[in-house]
């Protein structure tokens, strides 16, 4: 008793009811038998001593509140809610023996509430466990309510929430409601609302910017290529160039733009080359028919005048206009060369040969200049051996060096330097002319090839350099020219390789073969008259000047041999052989014509052999004619 008395004096004062922390409402204190040692209520609103609620001593006993256990929570009153906490007394240490057991509890009602509002700045309603909320509606009792708690908004500005409330039996105590303002939730809105309107701002300003970007790094650099490209298309000009702005991939295709144009640019001027050539061989081939028909009066005439004449004077004068003949033939001829080509293009040649030769041809020319001028010009020979043979015509490979080098010599009064080399490179065979003369400008580089271009109009017709180009070319081979004003030039040719070299054809034999009935049949009777001439010695030789004639004349002469132009007025001398060989095949046909034909020409099938105007060799003549008549009399004795 003296123990319990010394507690309750010590540690049960009237100031733990005061202490603003502990708020207690009643103590109780029992013995170890459960006896009430001490008892004191407290009303803390008022500040005076009640009595303890009395409800509290139906819950004492292990049910409950067991004395020897801690135990804590809410009890349901009939004085109220209450929280509870009962503890075995024991020593400091927490050891036995148990002596009683001590109770002290605290209201909840609603001036916990206000004071825990206050504390926690929440908006707290404690309801009582059947107490229907009538916000959630009548659904949300609290037997209804899990015991997590629940959270519902009540309208656009508040939320709810709440918490179910136990006793120390798990039955339900009660239920505390909170209410809150949804201004996080409208803060929260407003956050969404600016953080989407930030990020339309950022998505609008990232759009801005790229298609700024865009504009700059790719629209506009298109824009200005697109530009160029119709200012091309419309000044129709490929020397123009596509503006390189930047070195990005577009400025690398502006470069592979311009570098396509350097290609189209250059092979459209060998194309301007190739039509102007191709018109000139056409013009050629005209003015080559007419001439020709022309000089053979000029060159048979001249030759028939030789054997006649005797004073010597008399024999100069003809012998030059005969040589005169010659030489505008062969201009004609070198004409008509720079695009259709030789007659002998099918042989294989050595070109270390025919440079040797070219050099000691042309040094006649330029080695008495020389001297009389006091210069020297020094050539240099440098041919590897064991080069493979092209193909080509000779006098075209002769033309094609006495060009070169006949232009390097002009290209040096003052004298220099001419080197000739040739070497293998890969399937054919390089030849360049170097010499270190007045070297060309821009422009002469530029229209070198040109026909009739020529810096030298006192000396030159301007057809050296576009024969050699459209001869080099026709053969599949290349030329290249790099020169440097002052400084010189290198005209660089490259012929492919011909392989094995092909047989020649024999020349014509002489041959002893008796007189035949020869008709000659051309429009011009000039040449009728001078071919007469010419074969009357051995045969017997009638001229018809008008095409139409012929098949009616071979009703009252057996021909053996038939000699026709070409081109006449009325019937073409093709279709007149179309004729002759369906009712005459015995008959030998001669084709004698100015026009230069291709080999691949059907009406080349028609005649046994061709001769060309003008006829500057009379001997080929007779021999021709001789043939075409041992092929007449071979064909009588086939057909009897």
């Amino acid at each position: 008793m003296l123990i319990q008395k010394r507690f309750v004096e010590t540690n049960l004062v009237d100031e733990i009811f005061q202490d603003s922390r502990l708020r207690l409402n009643f103590v109780i204190f029992l013995d170890a038998a459960t006896k009430v040692v001490f008892e004191k209520g407290y009303d803390r609103v008022k500040n005076e001593e009640v009595p303890v609620p009395q409800g509290i001593f139906g819950h004492l006993a292990d049910t409950g509140l067991p004395a020897d256990k801690v135990k804590k929570g809410f009890l349901a009153l009939p004085e109220g809610l209450f929280v509870v906490v009962s503890h075995p007394i024991l020593t400091s240490k927490k050891t036995g023996p148990n002596r009683g057991q001590l109770l002290m509890g605290r209201k909840f009602d609603s001036g916990e509430m206000k004071r825990l509002s206050h504390q926690l700045e929440l908006d707290l309603t404690l309801h009582s466990p059947n107490t229907s909320l009538p916000a959630l509606g009548s659904a949300y009792t609290l037997g209804v309510v899990d015991s997590l708690g629940w959270v519902i908004p009540l309208n656009s500005e508040t939320i709810a929430g709440g918490v179910a409330l136990t006793d120390l039996y798990g039955k339900p105590a009660g239920l505390i409601q909170v209410t809150k303002s949804r201004k996080i939730y409208q803060r929260g809105l407003s956050s969404v609302g600016s953080v989407l309107g930030a990020v339309a701002a950022t998505g609008i300003l990232l759009c801005v910017v790229l298609i700024f970007v865009l504009e700059r790094l790719v629209l506009s650099p298109l824009k200005h290529m697109r530009s160029d490209i119709q200012k091309i298309e419309g000044l129709k000009d490929l020397s123009v160039r596509i503006e390189v702005r930047e070195e990005d991939e577009l400025g690398q295709l502006a470069t592979v733009m311009n570098e396509m144009l350097e290609k189209l640019d250059s092979h459209e001027g060998e194309l301007i080359r190739l039509e102007r050539l191709s018109a000139l061989g056409e013009m050629a081939a005209g003015i080559n028919h007419n001439l020709n028909n022309i000089l053979v009066g000029v060159t048979v005439s001249s030759e028939f005048l030789l054997e006649s004449v005797e004073d010597p004077k008399m024999v100069e004068y003809v012998r030059t206009i005969n040589r005169a003949g010659k030489q505008a033939a062969d201009l004609v001829a070198r004409l008509q060369d720079a695009v259709l080509g030789d007659s002998d293009e099918g042989v294989l040649h050595a070109l270390n040969t025919i440079l040797r030769d070219s050099v000691e041809t042309a040094r006649a020319r330029w080695k008495d200049e020389a001297e009389l001028k006091g210069i020297e010009i020094r050539v240099l020979m440098n041919l590897a051996d064991d080069l493979p043979q092209v193909r080509g015509s000779s006098s075209g490979f002769y033309n094609i060096m006495l060009n070169l080098i006949f232009n390097a010599v002009d290209a040096m009064p003052q004298g220099g330097e001419l080197e000739i080399q040739s070497r293998q490179v890969g399937e054919g065979v390089q030849v360049s002319v170097r010499d270190t003369g007045i070297g060309m400008d821009p422009e002469t580089l530029k229209r070198v090839f040109e026909p009739f271009f020529t810096t030298k109009p006192e000396i030159g017709t301007g057809l050296g350099l576009a024969t050699v180009y459209n001869t080099v070319v026709r053969w599949g081979g290349r030329v290249d020219v790099d020169s440097v004003e002052g400084a010189g030039s290198v005209l660089t040719l490259w012929f492919p390789s011909g392989g094995q070299i092909l047989p020649r054809s024999e020349a014509l034999d002489a041959v002893n073969s008796p007189s035949g009935q020869i008709l000659v049949v051309d429009d011009l009777d000039v040449i009728s008259q001078l071919v007469e001439h010419v074969l009357s010695p051995l045969h017997s030789v009638a001229c018809l000047s008008d095409s139409a004639r012929v098949m009616p004349s071979l009703r009252d002469v057996e021909y053996d041999v038939i000699i026709l132009d070409l081109g006449m007025p009325g019937i073409p001398g093709d279709k007149v052989a179309e004729s002759v060989r369906l009712q005459f095949p015995h008959i030998s046909l001669v084709l004698m014509t100015g026009w230069r034909l291709e080999d691949s020409d059907p009406r080349l099938g028609l005649f046994d052999f061709v001769l060309k105007k003008p006829l500057n060799d009379m001997q080929i003549v007779r021999d021709v004619v001789a043939q075409a008549v041992n092929l007449s009399l071979q064909r009588r004795k086939g057909l009897a």
